[in-house]
């Protein structure tokens, strides 16, 4: 009923890493001179040799004049180096911030449109699949057992995969069929197949299996994931068969910060200058004594995974994770599984820290001035799915996601 493969990779990996990634540039129409000033200057700050030239790593990204810009008139460049004087130097900063933010942008566009996700996915690893002919409660615990986010659901029926199960999708088949009078009980007796197939019943967040194939660009594979809507992708082998991996956004930003975190010339913007995120009134809070229930509905609605939890003072003090199962394990029955959702969200976080799991989903926090270089460096030493943006006073003023930031680069 449960398939576990552990799988190397390595022998599927493509041992040739892609190019140099170079870029052939206009910078906005500036005058010649001022190109071919940037064209003089490496953007990644390596180091040059006495006679050797400029060191790149292998990653590294050089700003390079067109060949229409060499070739003009040297009329027109005096022309242009006139311009250069009548601007204000304000003007020549704000023209060169948004170079080095359009450059930095179209980096890791064209480094995603270079390579695939063999490259993405670990040198080992696991997948467990579930046959839908296995209770939902007994996949849920095999779920927690393996520490799995997702697995795929196959159909001995009809011999295919026919979507994902994550832990989220356990806890909200919970609440709904609690809403509609079924007891759990009634819903551990009942098959994976039984609760896809019940016409009243709530859909799975991954309902449809959009597999995708080892060899796809990851452009492409974030593409999909936006466009459906989804968290997770599986990665289908060479041969076709079985599951290879189950890609996420969160893979996906690890592979970029791991070969542009050093890249501090391209990256200096702010999160919120950038717009990566979530900010103002449309942060969603929730306060230590709401009521969990409640919060899990909101988040629901609002296909949130996660929310800040705030004090009296609306200062956020914890994070909490739409795929928190502490009030399932502090359940001692099924009848105080019901129970524990009217306990407070303050009541579960504290729970939680008595359980020992004080780490999980632990908040990470930022300033909206933190500069996504910053951003890049807080997710290479902690590996956050979620960072909270608060001002000096500790007050939550916004929200940047793993998704979000995928989301920049691919717009």
């Amino acid at each position: 009923w449960c398939l576990t493969s552990v799988w190397p990779t390595s022998s599927h990996k493509d041992s040739a890493r892609g190019p140099v990634v170079r870029r052939l540039i206009r910078l906005l129409d500036p005058p010649p001179r001022l190109l071919q000033r940037f064209a003089a200057t490496q953007i990644s700050g390596a180091a040059s040799g006495p006679s050797s030239g400029p060191r790149r790593r292998k990653h590294d990204l050089a700003v390079t004049p067109s060949s229409e810009a060499l070739a003009m008139d040297p009329d027109e460049e005096n022309e242009g180096e006139d311009e250069i004087l009548t601007r204000a130097p304000s003007d020549l900063m704000l023209n060169e911030r948004a170079v080095v933010r359009s450059t930095g942008k179209m980096a890791i566009r064209e480094f995603l449109h270079r390579h695939t996700l063999y490259e993405v996915i670990r040198d080992s690893g696991k997948v467990v699949v579930f046959d839908t002919n296995i209770p939902i409660q007994l996949a849920f615990y095999a779920l927690l057992e393996h520490d799995m986010p997702a697995a795929p659901l196959w159909d001995s029926a009809s011999r295919g995969f026919v979507g994902l199960m994550s832990v989220t999708d356990f806890i909200d088949i919970l609440r709904h069929y609690h809403r509609r009078g079924i007891t759990l009980d009634d819903l551990s007796a009942r098959t994976i197949a039984e609760v896809m197939s019940d016409a009243e019943g709530r859909r799975l967040q991954h309902s449809t299996f959009l597999g995708t194939a080892v060899d796809t660009l990851v452009y492409e594979a974030c593409t999909t994931l936006q466009q459906h809507h989804q968290r997770f992708l599986p990665i289908i082998p060479p041969d076709g068969s079985g599951v290879l991996s189950i890609l996420s956004y969160y893979d996906v930003l690890n592979f970029l910060v791991a070969q542009f975190r050093e890249q501090r010339r391209l990256f200096e913007d702010s999160v919120a200058e950038l717009q990566i995120g979530t900010y103002g009134e449309q942060v969603v809070t929730v306060d230590r004594n709401a009521r969990l229930g409640d919060v899990l509905d909101l988040m629901e609605e609002r296909d949130i995974s996660a929310v800040p939890v705030v004090d009296d003072d609306k200062r956020a003090v914890n994070l909490y994770s739409r795929s928190d199962i502490t009030f399932l394990a502090t359940a001692t029955d099924a009848e105080s599984v019901i129970s524990n959702l009217d306990m407070t969200v303050g009541q579960v976080l504290e729970a939680r820290q008595a359980e020992g799991d004080a780490a999980k989903d632990h908040m990470h926090t930022c300033s909206a001035e933190t500069s996504l270089q910053g951003i890049f460096e807080l997710f290479a030493e902690v590996g956050f799915h979620i960072v909270v943006c608060v001002d000096t006073e500790g007050r939550c003023t916004g929200i940047v996601s793993v998704r979000d930031l995928i989301s920049y680069f691919m717009d």
